[in-house]
């Protein structure tokens, strides 16, 4: 027996579902058009994905849109994430409304997120908190710890101090 929200989200998909889960850990689902929902997969490949309150390690398609869930790497031409989590997500364009560890689009969208890189062509956002943005045109309320400058002077101090401890490893070592 399917509840209200679930038969409303099940007529918003256009194509037919070639592979749906619910509540089960699923290896490596794929097909046209892949729907989790309280489920968890190894890697999902369709050209359309929809992830509700599951997790994946890794997903690729055409359009991936998740409600509170978790991934890990995130492949696609549009990618939405709700109230949820992804470690690193490569996309056309990103919308997040969530956590990410690394976002990487030609458009990225953040509203009430946080991110630790965040790095577009064009990047928007409402309420960002992240360490790193790189992007041609940023807009929006966005909250940076390091601005490309800064990150720039960092990366080469770290890569001094790196190196010097090195020398002296090496040195110590010889002795």
């Amino acid at each position: 027996m399917t509840s209200k929200s679930d038969q409303k989200l099940m007529h918003e998909v256009e194509t037919p579902v070639n592979a749906r889960a619910r509540r089960h850990a699923v290896g490596s689902p794929e097909g046209e058009t892949v729907e989790l929902r309280q489920s968890a997969a190894r890697e999902v490949t369709a050209d359309r994905v929809d992830l509700t309150q599951s997790a994946a390690l890794r997903v690729r398609g055409s359009l991936v849109d998740t409600r509170q869930s978790a991934v890990g790497l995130v492949q696609s031409n549009e990618v939405f994430v709700r109230q949820g989590a992804a470690a690193v997500v490569r996309a056309e364009t990103a919308d997040l409304d969530g956590y990410a560890g690394i976002v990487a689009g030609n458009t990225v969208n953040i509203r009430n997120g946080a991110a630790a890189v965040v790095a577009g062509r064009e990047v928007r956002g409402q309420r960002i908190r992240a360490l790193l943005v790189i992007g041609n045109r940023i807009e929006g309320d966005v909250r940076v710890v390091f601005d490309q400058r800064q990150a720039l002077v960092v990366a080469l101090v770290g890569g001094l101090f790196a190196g010097l401890i090195l020398s002296m490893t090496r040195m110590l070592r010889r002795d």
